[in-house]
Parts: C-alpha cells; structure tokens; sequence
C-alpha cells in the first residue's frame, strides 16, 4: 500500500503549533492572522473519543451498485452536497452515495464492498446494504480520515490519537494517543507535543502517519501488535516511501524548510537516515531552489520523484520554474529524467496540489483550486483536476469541483 495515495491529494492540516496559537488567542484575547502555503501537509491536534452505544442501522440511502473504478473522489451532487464518485481512466464517472450530509473523508476496502466515511461528526460503515453509525467524532480540529487495511479487516481513522475499527465486530480501540500541549500560565509544555494524523496502513501490521510536533511535522510507523511508534530524525525529513522489506526514502516536500534532497534509512531504524541523492539531483545546480514534490515506488529498487526548481537563465531573462520526474535507482545510484519542462505552458506547471499515483505512473494536480475548511477541520484545495500520464504525456481533465482523490489500490 503507497503512503497515502488513498487519502486527500492536496489537503492541509493545521500546524499542531497554529491550533495552540489559536487556543492562547481565544483565551487571552490575541489577535492572530494564518497564512497556509499551497502543498503543505501539516499535522493537527484532536479531542477525546466517546465510543457510545452499538452502532445502529441508518434508512439514509447509500452507495450504488458499481463496476470497478480506477479511483473515487468527492464532489458534489444536484443538490450541493458532497457524494463519493468514482473514476475511470476512460473518463466515465459515477455518483456512488446519496448521503443526506456532506462526507468529510472516506475509505473503501480493497474489495470494493465496505464504505467507512465521516460525516457531521459521526463515523459510518455501508456493509451489505445497510449503512451503521460506528462511532461520534468528537474532535474540535481534523476527525477521520479513515483507511483500511491491505486484508480489509481493520479500519484505522483520527479522533484524538489513532483508532483502529474491527470490520468483524465494529468495536474501536485506541492505538495512539495525542500528547496535548499544556496551556497552564507558567509555561507552555511544547516537548512533549504529539498528534497524529493521515493514517496510511503500509501492511496488516504496520501503519504510517504523521506526527506533528512543535517544530513541525515529521513522518513515523506505529506497530499495531505492540503498540509503539517510531519516526524519522525530527526537524529535518518530511516524508518518507516504503521501498521493500528493509529499506525506506525519505524526502522533503514543498515549502516546510526541510533539506532537499533524497535520503534513505532501514526500516528498523528510521532515524539513522543517509544521504543518496544530494540537493541539485544530479541534473541542476545546488544552488537553485529546489525542492521534492511527492514520491512514489516503481519497484523495489527504483522510486520516482517530481522534482521543482527555478532556472536563472544567463543575461535579462526572466527565472523560470522547471519541474522534473526523475527516476533514482537505489541499488546503483543511476538517475534517469524521465521528463523535464522546457518552458512555461507545460501542464504539470499548471497544477496545484502535485501528486504522484502509486506506481508513478500518472501526475495529479487540481486546476483554478480553492482553498476552505471541511467539517472535519480539514483545510484542502477544491477544484478541477488534471491527470498527466507520464509515459504518453497524455492529458485528462476533471472540470468539476474535486477533493480528495483516491486512487483505488
């Protein structure tokens, strides 16, 4: 399973450190002003869980029949509400819920037979026809954000920590736990400052998050058999790809002053991480602005990456924005561009948002986006979507109001 190429492209997540701000403000009377940069996915703070009864069956109506579909994504229906649609790469696409609310965040099982989404504060799974209420949601800030597991079994979702959901037994249990950030009048306990968010299940073992932090956010794998959790070097990496058995990438994304650049580390030990492809990768000058975009697995030996970087021509000329793929083969070291832009009106330079799919093989990025929060405190772009296939240069287009994006896998 792809780090989080089933969850929302291009969603932002509060920054653990802007939500205690916003806190101190509402409570001291402070006046507060938040910018967030496009691209960024940063991490969230979070409430206590109340489980509640047994879920219960809802009449609501539900997903409809369907064939396979290459992808699912929201947007909304007739009457302004935002369904679960699902996406073939022959363009066709298809309403699959008529739920009576907006759906905040979404997962469906590998088999394609089992719904878990959030929506008004409530956890909901469509089994066999019938859609239960599973759990409140009690959450100030991000809530949900469910994702099943590669056997379909286990659901893990956000609420004040990390949740995990038995499909057999619908009962949740509490995997992690958010450490809050004290807000007594002597000082502010930031160390200790722990959320987590973006569930990703890697295998039926392992899940990969987020981990918000007061200096930022940093990626990490929670072990669901023994319930500990541990994470790349702090202040310094952003995200990371499972490679194979032993082995990971880590990399910086966009504009959260990480150090650019390609690093690998065992996955034993995540924070003992090494540099194998250095700031410039290998075909422009250290010295411009550069930055990895997103990552994804070809193989076991092979990942490949969008690069961004500005060209200063020689002379008058004005800088130019350049993105690159890139294939960097592990073993060898060899790196292989697959396509760099020569010039402005190249439609990867167009987007927002840049996501690529699991297997690389297509680029994502919405088009004339938004910026708004969901009900689940999510803040993500809104809009139309490109879809760039890498080996055709093949262009699709979404023109209808899109978040999250979700490859099915």
């Amino acid at each position: 399973m792809a780090r989080c190429k089933k969850y929302q492209l291009g969603t932002l997540n509060p920054h653990p450190v802007t939500m205690l701000m916003k806190e101190l403000a509402s409570q001291k009377g402070f006046s507060m002003r938040f910018m967030i940069w496009f691209g960024i996915i940063c991490m969230m703070s979070a409430c206590s869980l109340n489980t509640g009864d047994s879920p219960q069956p809802t009449s609501q109506p539900t997903i409809a029949s369907r064939q396979p579909s290459d992808a699912y994504f929201l947007s909304p229906d007739a009457n302004g509400v935002y369904q679960v649609w699902s996406f073939a790469l022959d363009g066709s696409q298809s309403q699959l819920t008529t739920w009576g609310s907006d759906i905040d965040s979404f997962s469906i099982s590998p088999d394609e037979s089992t719904l878990v989404f959030a929506s008004g504060n409530m956890l909901y799974i469509r089994q066999n026809d019938i859609v239960r209420e599973i759990v409140p949601l009690t959450s100030e800030h991000v809530q949900g954000q469910p994702d099943f597991s590669p056997d379909g079994k286990l659901v893990a979702y956000i609420d004040n920590g990390v949740w995990l959901l038995d499909i057999s037994t619908l009962e949740p249990n509490l995997l992690m736990e958010n450490i809050e950030a004290s807000l007594g009048e002597e000082s502010l306990n930031l160390d200790t400052m722990q959320y987590f968010s973006l569930p990703d299940f890697v295998d039926n073992n392992t899940i990969q998050v987020e981990i918000g932090i007061w200096e930022g956010v940093v990626p990490g794998f929670i072990d669901i058999q023994t319930g500990t959790v541990s994470e790349s070097e702090r202040y310094t990496y952003t995200d990371m790809l499972i490679m194979n058995a032993d082995t990971l990438v880590v990399y910086s994304d966009t504009l959260r002053g990480a150090q650019p650049g390609l690093y690998a580390a065992d996955r034993s030990n995540p924070a003992d991480v090494r540099e194998i492809l250095p700031s410039g990768f290998g075909i422009t000058s250290a010295e411009q602005t550069n930055y990895i975009i997103d990552a994804a697995r070809v193989n076991d030996d092979v990942v490949r990456f969008i690069a961004s970087w500005i060209t200063i021509p020689t002379g008058n000329s004005q800088p130019m924005p350049q993105i690159g793929i890139i294939d960097f083969t592990l073993s060898t070291g060899q790196i292989n561009p697959i396509l760099v832009t020569q010039n402005d009106t190249h439609p990867m330079l167009n987007m927002m948002g840049h996501s690529l799919s699991p297997d690389g093989r297509y680029i994502l990025g919405y088009q004339n986006a938004t910026m708004a929060d969901t009900a689940g405190g999510i803040s993500e772009f809104t809009g139309g979507l490109i879809i760039y296939r890498v080996a055709t240069e093949q262009v699709f287009t979404l023109d209808i109001p899109i978040r999250q994006f979700a490859w099915h896998e």
